[in-house]
């Protein structure tokens, strides 16, 4: 095992806690603005009684006279660009929703104060005739637009750390010349690695999930504490950002601790909750407070609306934040040490990399965090065992990567320091040269 035990055979998202409404604008490129794409903010359309149960639709407002409409019809969704209250003709921005259908934010591009593309977030059935939210996928969605019409010009699978990165380059390299109706939108979503399920039984160290309209922030400590503290409160809510809602520890993915029940003027009042995630949505559920007269309490209810908690990972700010900050910018696929020909490759000389983590046979690893260190690598702290020895103890482990260029790195461990370079699937020996790369989180 000698080498092995600090390598990944999973990764986890990486996502920073940090969130603004402007972010910092590349060099020479656009700048961005994050607006929400649901909620207070936006209005909803009327709709008869014979559709108000399975239809929804609403409209929030954009910069410089745009806006952004979402309609759900249960088995389709879409978006709409609007400009001056007018809708835009629009292409390939529809898909079958599953979760909620659309992030709570989206992130518009501007040229000169006018924009040029949004980026959003959304939530789609990979296997439309299954119907599950088994087959759900997350992603950005990067969109085209003029004051003529708007049009898709990519999906990027949203679980990459690097993903807001790719859509923002494709936005801005690839927008000014597409042709709407007439070019096609590139696609790198990967049903593996971007299934929503990858998200169920763990939790990051920093997270930002949306929850009843609100902006909230998840953080796990090394010891495995976990807190949720407000970020962006709703208007309706009476209350400070930095809010505490939750602290607990985690165990092996499951997540038992407090919650809290607001009421202005009254102290918050706490309540036992363990936690799940299934399909990505994380459930904090618990029997909650009643208030009484004034701020009194009345027992505990298992029918309160505060009893079953409901958070959704919220793509947009996620990505926005964790993308050139918490992850390596390389090629995905498989990396050979540089002193070995790729012909020759074993499982000693051999790692793969799937956008998000390297990984090898016989090895899981949970609770990781990650540094950019100020000579530009990338420090990763995590506890890892070996699955081959039954109850084997989880170990803290460290390794750092200088990345050299997109197809050689060098990794620093408690065991070796070895430079790794990229090598084709084509010239590898089997099994590596013939296995379906998609099966391991690569398209």
């Amino acid at each position: 095992m000698r080498g092995l035990l600090w390598m990944r055979s999973f990764g986890y998202i990486l996502f920073a806690l940090f969130f603004s409404i402007f972010s910092i604008p590349i060099a020479g490129a656009t700048d961005s603005l994050v607006m929400p794409a649901k909620g207070d903010t936006c209005r909803p359309t009327r709709m008869d009684a014979d559709h108000a149960a399975e239809e929804s639709e609403w409209r929030c407002p954009g910069p410089s006279g745009f806006s952004l409409k979402y309609y759900d019809s249960t088995t389709q969704g879409g978006i709409v660009i609007g400009f001056h209250g007018k809708d835009l003709p629009s292409d390939g921005m529809t898909w079958a929703p599953a979760n909620s259908g659309i992030s709570s934010r989206v992130e518009w591009r501007l040229l000169d104060g006018m924009p040029v593309a949004a980026i959003v977030g959304r939530w789609r059935l990979a296997d439309e005739q299954n119907g599950s939210n088994d087959s759900a996928v997350e992603e950005l969605l990067v969109i085209k637009v003029t004051p003529t019409g708007a049009c898709a010009i990519a999906v990027i699978g949203g679980l990459s750390p690097q993903a807001m990165d790719v859509a923002r380059e494709h936005a801005e390299l690839n927008g000014p010349s597409f042709r709407c109706k007439i070019d096609r939108p590139f696609t790198n979503t990967n049903p593996v690695s971007d299934a929503v399920r990858t998200l169920d039984g763990r939790f990051s160290t920093r997270e930002t999930l949306e929850h009843n309209g609100s902006i909230v922030e998840l953080q796990e400590s090394r010891a495995g504490a976990i807190e949720i503290r407000y970020r962006e409160p709703r208007t309706a809510l009476a209350m400070e950002p930095g809010t505490l809602l939750f602290r607990g520890a985690e165990h092996d993915g499951q997540v038992k601790g407090e919650a809290f029940v607001f009421k202005a003027g009254c102290q918050p009042a706490s309540y036992e909750v363990s936690s799940r995630r299934e399909n990505g949505l994380l459930f904090l559920e618990g029997a909650a407070p009643r208030r009484g007269i004034g701020c009194s309490l009345a027992g505990l209810s298992k029918s309160s609306r505060h009893s079953r908690l409901v958070f959704e990972h919220e793509p947009v700010t996620t990505a926005a934040t964790a993308a050139g900050v918490d992850s390596l910018p390389i090629e995905r696929g498989y990396y050979v040490r540089s002193d070995s020909p790729c012909q020759q490759a074993s499982n000693a000389t051999i790692m793969f990399y799937d956008g998000i983590s390297f990984g090898t046979a016989h090895v899981e690893c949970r609770n990781h965090s990650i540094q950019k260190l100020a000579d530009g690598s990338h420090q990763i702290a995590e506890q890892c065992r070996d699955t081959q020895v039954d109850g084997g103890p989880w170990t803290a482990l460290t390794a750092s990567y200088a990345v050299v260029s997109r197809t050689e790195y060098i990794g620093t461990t408690p065991f070796e320091k070895a430079s790794y370079r990229y090598c084709k699937q084509a010239d590898l020996p089997g099994p590596w040269g013939t296995n379906d790369l998609r099966s391991l989180g690569v398209k």
